[in-house]
């Protein structure tokens, strides 16, 4: 009769070694930073291809749709899409801006400085419509200096940049959309740890009898409010990136987790 053996010796130190070895691949596959590169490597080229294939004068501008795909790439489906509409909010901007230059003669340094002059004031009061940034300025500098009177280029330029932008949330929202929950989970039992020797220090400072103007308060005081503050972020973050990416029921209960920790995370932040 055949008996189930325990692997001993070389058979634990290479199951252990296995084991270490996929999650290290594992991690390496899923590396934020990794993803996102391939994400935007992936996003460029299919809108670079899409881009090829639109009939009309914007046929003649395909280089704007991987341009526009990675200005609107970002680790989040609802960053992606709020940096999606930024940047076709102030390519718009932009434009508009260029034909009214263009109306008072070709590009001189008059009309260009008034270009990039409006678009940074515009940018710096509509910064979260259009994102801010030098976005609304470049626009109109590439429509009055290459464009200047051809409204086939402005068309061209907008078509293609919106359809580098629709491939852009595509690839964000339908392959492997993150959940940043890991840093979250880490940094909130940080928080724990900082919080439990802080109060047993707490107690040891008690008896004693630190002064009140100790450095040591000061010090323990930073820590606590160090850790707190990336417990927040990270929770923000985590919030942020689960919006248009809950799917399945065991996502869907992480998902809300992280949304009841993070509400009563802000409704618990003192007031000022």
């Amino acid at each position: 009769m055949a008996k189930n053996r325990i692997p001993t010796g070389r058979g634990v130190l290479a199951a252990r070694l296995d084991d270490d070895l996929k999650d290290r691949l594992r991690s390496a596959v899923l590396n934020p930073q990794l993803l996102l590169a391939a994400k935007a490597a992936l996003a460029a080229a299919l809108a670079w291809t899409i881009a090829l294939a639109i009939p009309g004068e914007a046929s003649r501008y395909p280089y704007y749709a991987p341009l526009g795909a990675l200005l609107a790439i970002y680790p989040t489906v609802a960053g992606t899409l709020k940096s999606g509409l930024q940047t076709v909010i102030g390519l718009t901007i932009g434009i508009v801006l260029a034909h009214i230059a263009v109306w008072a003669g070709d590009p001189n340094w008059g009309t260009i400085a008034f270009v990039v002059g409006v678009g940074v004031l515009l940018a710096g009061a509509l910064r979260r419509t259009a994102g801010g940034g030098s976005g609304i300025a470049s626009a109109g500098l590439f429509v009055l200096v290459i464009g200047d009177e051809n409204l086939g280029y402005s068309l061209g330029y907008f078509v293609q940049t919106v359809v580098g932008v629709g491939v852009g949330l595509a690839v964000s929202a339908l392959i492997l959309p993150p959940l940043h929950l890991n840093d979250a989970v880490g940094q909130m039992s940080r928080l724990r740890r900082t919080a439990a020797r802080q109060l047993q220090e707490m107690g040891e400072a008690l008896e004693e009898n630190w002064v009140a103007d100790d450095p040591r308060w000061s010090e323990r005081r930073d820590d606590l409010t160090a850790s707190a503050r990336n417990a927040r972020d990270a929770l923000q973050y985590a919030d942020e990136s689960r919006k248009g990416t809950c799917d399945g029921a065991s996502t869907r209960a992480t998902c809300s987790a992280t949304t009841s920790t993070s509400r009563s995370w802000r409704s618990s932040r003192p007031t000022r």
